[in-house]
C-alpha cells in the first residue's frame, strides 16, 4: 500500500492546511488508490525527524512511499504517480494536450510561488505594506488562470488533469482566507466544480469545518493592487 507522508493542518498557522500536502493527497483520491495518511506536525518538528530526513533530507513534505520507492518535491510526486496509475488519467494522451496539461502544471508552480510568499508572510506576521504587495501579485496570476478557464471547463481542455488539482489547492486556500472570486467569475465556476467533486469533499481540510479564528489578509484587500 502507498504511503503519504503529508502536514498535520492544524500544525499550520494562520491557512490551517498545506496546499501541497492537499495537492497529493487530492491526487491520491482522484485516481482511488488504496493509500495510507501519516500526518505530521510541524510545530513539534515532525517532518524534521531522522526518520523523516532519511526519507527527504530537505525535510519537506509530501512524501509517498512506494514500495522501496521513495518520491518528494510535489509535482514530480504527481507525475510519479500518473506513470505508475495511468487509470484513470489525470493527464490525456497524444501529445499536443499532454504537452499542453504539463505546461499548466508546471505554470501552476507559479501560482504556488506567489501562494507560498503570501501564506509564509502572513504566517510570520509581517507588515501590511508586504501584504498587500504579495496580495496583488496572487490575484494577478490569478488572472492569468481566468484567461485559462474562459472558454473550457478545466484548466488544460475539456478533462480534469493534475494542473486543476495543482491550481485548486492554493485558489481554495486564498477563498478560506477570505478573496471573493467574483472579479474572476470563470475560476469561481472553476472553483464550485471542483468544490463538487467527490475527492474533494472527502480530502476537504477537516480544519476548515468552521471560520478560521482571525481574518487575514483578504477582508483587508481594498489596499491591494486593482486590475
Amino acid at each position: 500500500m502507498l504511503t503519504l507522508y503529508i502536514a498535520d493542518y492544524a500544525s499550520v498557522p494562520v491557512i490551517r492546511c498545506s496546499p501541497p500536502s492537499w495537492m497529493a493527497h487530492l491526487t491520491l483520491a482522484e485516481k482511488g488508490l488504496a493509500h495510507r495518511v501519516v500526518r505530521l506536525r510541524f510545530d513539534a518538528g515532525e517532518h524534521r525527524t531522522p526518520e523523516m530526513l532519511a526519507l527527504n533530507p530537505r525535510g519537506s513534505v509530501p512524501i509517498l512511499v512506494d514500495g522501496e520507492q521513495v518520491v518528494h518535491e510535489t509535482l514530480a510526486l504527481l507525475e510519479y504517480v500518473e506513470f505508475v496509475h495511468p487509470a484513470p488519467a489525470l493527464l490525456p494522451p497524444g501529445a499536443p494536450a499532454r504537452g499542453l496539461a504539463l505546461t499548466r502544471l508546471h505554470e501552476a508552480g507559479v501560482l504556488k510561488d506567489h501562494g507560498r510568499a503570501l501564506f509564509g508572510h502572513l504566517m510570520r506576521g509581517g507588515e501590511a505594506s508586504e501584504t498587500a504587495a504579495l496580495g496583488a501579485a496572487f490575484e494577478a496570476e490569478l488572472g492569468l488562470w481566468e484567461q485559462a478557464v474562459a472558454d473550457q471547463p478545466w484548466v488544460a481542455g475539456p478533462r480534469l488533469s493534475l494542473a486543476d488539482i495543482a491550481v485548486f489547492t492554493y485558489v481554495a486556500c486564498a477563498v478560506q482566507l477570505g478573496l471573493d472570486l467574483g472579479r474572476w467569475p470563470c475560476m469561481a465556476a472553476f472553483y464550485t466544480r471542483m468544490r463538487r467533486r467527490s475527492a474533494v469533499r472527502a480530502t476537504w481540510p477537516e480544519t476548515w469545518t468552521t471560520p478560521p479564528p482571525a481574518t487575514p489578509p483578504w477582508p483587508q484587500a481594498e489596499s491591494f493592487t486593482r486590475p
